[in-house]
């Protein structure tokens, strides 16, 4: 290519690229023009432009290519040989690995964006409380361990453990006491779990009407129904009583305002491995002794107190200790149940992964 062909190239790349930038700025007509310049002189000058930025983005991913394998296999190879022993010493060895680089991880792959790494610690702290959530999500926070060395790290930060720890026991002094972590003193106490429910499972049979064609024939019905009850961190809680199975009800307790009103709220207390349940219910009562039946709004106030206990592995169960319920009427009353266990049987902890799916808060 001559002087002159190359100079004509480049009036035409120049005339091409002018009518792209009117055209991104909506001034199609002045970019026609541009364009009709630019074909003039040089008819193929958009698949000429075309390859020469295909060349261009070509040979700086290569370099980028090179520089990121290097980093990647440095963050990756670095001190493998090091000997850990348990936990804590892995945290240690880990802490040594990324004390050499200013980030946490480096990409798998290189990107044109921005990595999670490029952030300052306080940032990804603050998104791991995210994670973490004001419900005590800390399972999410174990899976994210998962995907490398920092966030491993990260997500072992004794601070999130020790928030855990006090919004859980917020109603007494909270110390590691025998425990050698907050991390450990949160998984191995006893604790009421906030992400899923409790439920227990009630049977008796109730005898039916005698027929009035055979007096020998007694019916009697099955009846069965489940009592639920949702715990969230913030002290608040769900009962309901039904006889429809856990696949429907479970729905209906992930918000701490419910729409139905069979949904029953209240707010409990967790004293050492006692929790304090208080239930008020308004119901509508008919006085039927009166000439005029008339319908009166009466407050009910329900008294459960229940015992954590371990069961299976990890999961916890409700044992009742005492149930009773208050009526604040003008006639004011109440009424003690004694506990039996066919009558109360335990509620059983089941998790539901819906309550987690979204954050509403931080963890504070």
């Amino acid at each position: 290519m001559n002087v002159d062909e190359y100079s004509i190239e480049n009036e035409a790349e120049s005339l091409y690229l002018k009518g792209v930038e009117l055209e991104y700025s909506n001034n199609y007509y002045d970019a026609m023009k541009y364009y009709r310049k630019a074909l003039r002189l040089v008819p193929d000058i958009d698949k000429k432009i075309f390859k020469k930025s295909q060349f261009k983005e070509s040979t700086h991913n290569n370099n980028d290519q090179e520089n990121f394998s290097g980093e990647t296999n440095i963050y990756l190879n670095c001190d493998v040989n090091d000997y850990y022993d348990g936990d804590e010493a892995l945290i240690d060895r880990i802490s040594r690995i990324l004390d050499k680089f200013a980030k946490i991880c480096v990409p798998n792959k290189p990107q044109k964006g921005r990595h999670i790494s490029d952030l300052p610690m306080e940032v990804i702290m603050y998104i791991w409380r995210w994670v973490v959530s004001d419900e005590l999500d800390l399972r999410s926070l174990d899976q994210c361990a998962l995907v490398c060395r920092g966030f491993y790290l990260c997500a072992r930060d004794s601070y999130i453990w020790k928030s855990a720890c006090e919004r859980i026991w917020k109603n007494e002094e909270v110390t590691l006491f025998n425990y050698d972590s907050w991390r450990d003193m949160f998984i191995n106490r006893l604790r009421i779990a906030t992400n899923g429910c409790y439920i227990s499972e009630t049977k008796y049979h109730r005898q039916g009407e005698i027929s009035f064609q055979d007096q020998n024939y007694r019916p009697y019905h099955l009846v069965v129904y489940f009592r639920y009850l949702r715990f969230f961190a913030d002290g608040n809680v769900l009962m309901i009583n039904t006889p429809e199975t856990p696949s429907i009800v479970v729905t209906l307790l992930k918000s701490k305002n419910p729409k139905s009103a069979a949904v029953f709220r209240g707010s409990y207390t967790v004293i050492n491995n006692f929790v304090y349940v208080i239930v008020k219910v308004k119901r509508k009562h008919v006085n039927s002794l009166k000439t005029e039946n008339k319908t009166k709004t009466v407050n009910l106030i329900y008294h459960m107190t229940f015992e954590i206990k371990r069961y299976k592995k990890w999961k916890t169960k409700l044992l009742w200790k005492e149930y009773k319920w208050l009526c604040t009427d003008e006639a004011r009353y109440e009424e003690n149940f004694e506990i039996q266990k066919n009558s109360f049987p335990s509620l059983l902890f089941s998790r539901v992964k819906s309550y987690n799916s979204e954050s509403e808060k931080p963890l504070p």
